[in-house]
């Protein structure tokens, strides 16, 4: 299994996570936008590697990159619309990375675990996951560089450094 899917099946087993999204957690692109629906999401997506590989083993060192979108509150008028409660985006976006950074990077760490493990597909087994970068907020005042249109919506991202074991375990 790949670094994306296990971190998406590994987000969606967390209900500290899926209390804020539901199932919107998406691998490489933000395939739903939560600008004007009041909603999050979480984005993964492997951001190249840290270290290299040993040529004889089976580690990789990869970064895996998340984002942490978010809308700002909204409030259904009564007619079926959302009305704009506050202009609480950046705060939305920072609570999701709190639960998201909660269980990437718990005390102590992520020691031997397997991401995305289902019935007999044994998952991906993660020897370490570290925070790798602090985290950075991003919005329409404060846009990422990328050219998205973030609207009313925000971002909160970071990178975790993860060393992988891809072979017979």
């Amino acid at each position: 299994m790949e670094l994306a899917p296990a971190a998406r099946r590994e987000l969606l087993s967390r209900p500290a996570v899926t209390g804020y999204v539901q199932g919107r957690v998406f691998k490489y692109k933000l395939d739903q936008h939560v600008d004007q629906k009041g909603t999050r999401a979480v984005v993964v997506a492997p951001d190249g590697g840290w270290a290299q590989p040993n040529p004889v083993n089976t580690p990789a060192f990869q970064l895996l990159r998340v984002e942490c979108w978010a809308d700002c509150s909204r409030e259904d008028d009564g007619h079926g619309r959302l009305e704009k409660a506050a202009g609480d985006a950046i705060d939305n976006a920072w609570a999701l990375y709190r639960a998201v950074d909660r269980e990437l990077h718990p005390p102590g760490g992520i020691r031997g675990v397997r991401w995305g493990a289902v019935g007999s597909d044994p998952g991906l087994l993660v020897v370490t996951c570290q925070r790798w970068t602090e985290p950075n907020w991003h919005d329409a005042d404060n846009p990422d560089g990328s050219g998205r249109n973030f609207g009313e919506a925000a971002m909160v991202t970071t990178t975790y450094a993860l060393q992988l074991s891809y072979g017979r375990d």
